[in-house]
């Protein structure tokens, strides 16, 4: 076996078991494995293909019959591909795939039929040339079908291994998943690739909801999140992806930011990508100021405003990632983030006019550490957008000091329950249930927020002292 290439283990252990069997010199490591394995970097999953019609299914009934794999390989028959774990080696899941020529076809993006083809035909259905090498078990050899894919490693070029157009119309998510490889790897993508990109973002509705947003979370997950979405913006799929936002692209943003909404958007994205790698943290600085497209308006000197953007956003929100299947959790961390992330706007740049109680009613609102945690950190993303106030990235720093002071002296209201419940409200106040109830408790609420360590007497003393009658 060539030592040059530095697979795990698992593939010695396969070029010795097929030594002298009908599948020596027809099993080979594909795809991405192959690319990081020349890129020197750490390999994550190994794909196995066979050059042999259904060898995949065959391979891996085969590797059943010898007692090697631990129980009954998954078979995928519509796709002949199979899934297995070896006894040797059962923290690691094998996918199998035999050669393919498939064609995804205008109505069936996500189901292409798996045809039996060569190792050439499969090459050249690749999404990229970075990812059609090939490795054969047997030889040890690297094979460049395509001849361009060592040449564009080495070269950190972003291509097609086929004319890009017959690529992008055989599945359209590849034009986003090209952009993402691009700015994942900081790598150029090809002229004649880069041409074909815009040329029908329509065509990305073939593919289901689910795989569009598994595609979309990775470009929310690379380096540079921004810069992937600047360019699936220009290629036009953006605005077929998420609709809703379509607006902010030319809309011009008020005095506090240049340029357009869109590009105070990609500056938040951008800010919150370089403080953390959490997905959903960056989808929350990509969709907060959503409820800018149904909010912009001008006053009579022409100056612009985005009167309740931050109340109008859950709205566009959910809509948003309803239709990319997003689970429920993730929907509604978002919009919470979305609706609160301007609470800290009236405290000053240096969270200056910022009070204790006005901190722990954040904390209240928040519930739990976490997400107030989350919402300063979209916060200080909004914050660092700005183009005309750099003073204001002292806000987040100076909040986060004084709630560290109120974490020392135990007055923080995460979590906070009043001492005294309705019943108690009624009792002492003798009203019925309903709405002075409430505003009982609302007002007991804003109290606590003053003084966190109230307790039942003194709620009792302050309803008595705010709400009895005379009469009573």
């Amino acid at each position: 076996m060539n030592t040059e290439y530095k697979f795990p283990k698992t593939i010695e252990y396969l070029r010795k078991k097929i030594i002298g069997t009908q599948w020596e010199g027809h099993l080979f490591v594909v795809g991405g494995c192959c690319r990081d394995i020349i890129m020197n970097r750490p390999i994550h999953d190994v794909d196995l293909t066979v050059d042999l019609p259904l060898g995949s299914v065959r391979f891996a009934r085969w590797l059943k019959s010898r007692h090697l794999t631990i129980g009954e390989p998954i078979i995928f028959q519509r796709y002949s591909t199979a899934r297995l774990r070896l006894k040797a080696f059962p923290d690691d899941e094998l996918e199998i795939v035999q050669t393919r020529k498939d064609k995804y076809g205008p109505h069936n993006a996500d189901n292409p039929a798996a045809a039996f083809g060569s190792l050439l035909d499969d090459c050249t259905r690749r999404d990229l040339t970075i990812n059609s090498l090939y490795y054969d078990v047997s030889s040890g050899k690297m094979l460049d079908l395509c001849g361009m894919a060592i040449h564009d490693i080495e070269n950190h070029i972003i291509r097609t291994p086929a004319d890009p157009s017959r690529t992008f119309d055989d599945d359209p998510l590849r034009i986003i998943r090209c952009i993402r490889f691009a700015c994942t790897l900081g790598w150029n993508i090809h002229p004649d690739t880069l041409k074909e990109l815009g040329k029908n973002p329509e065509s990305i509705r073939i593919a289901s909801k689910e795989r569009i947003r598994n595609e979309f979370d990775k470009v929310m997950a690379c380096p540079d999140p921004a810069k992937a979405l600047a360019l699936i913006e220009k290629c036009g799929i953006m605005g077929v992806v998420m609709p809703e936002l379509k607006p902010m692209f030319g809309m011009p943003d008020n005095a506090s930011n240049s340029g357009s909404v869109w590009q105070h958007t990609l500056r938040t994205v951008k800010a919150m990508a370089d403080s953390t790698d959490n997905v959903e943290l960056r989808i929350a600085a990509l969709l907060c100021d959503a409820g800018k497209t149904v909010s912009f308006s001008r006053n009579k000197n022409g100056d612009i405003y985005f009167k309740a953007h931050d109340r109008r956003a859950p709205a566009v929100i959910d809509a948003i990632m309803k239709r990319l299947r997003y689970e429920p959790k993730i929907i509604n961390d978002t919009i919470f983030l979305a609706r609160h992330h301007t609470a800290a706007k009236s405290w000053g740049d240096r969270a200056e006019k910022m009070t204790d109680s006005a901190l722990r009613r954040l904390q209240y609102i928040c519930e739990k550490r976490n997400r107030f945690e989350q919402l300063l950190s979209l916060i200080h993303a909004d914050n660092a957008s700005q183009t005309t106030n750099p003073d204001r990235m002292s806000q987040v720093p100076a909040i986060r000091h004084r709630a560290s002071e109120l974490r020392k002296k135990g007055a923080e209201m995460f979590e906070y329950h009043l001492p005294i419940q309705s019943p108690h409200i009624r009792r002492i106040l003798r009203i019925p249930p309903g709405k002075q109830v409430e505003l009982c408790k609302e007002y007991l609420l804003k109290c606590a927020f003053e003084n966190p360590f109230i307790t039942r007497e003194d709620c009792r003393l302050l309803l008595q002292k705010k709400f009895s009658k005379t009469d009573h």
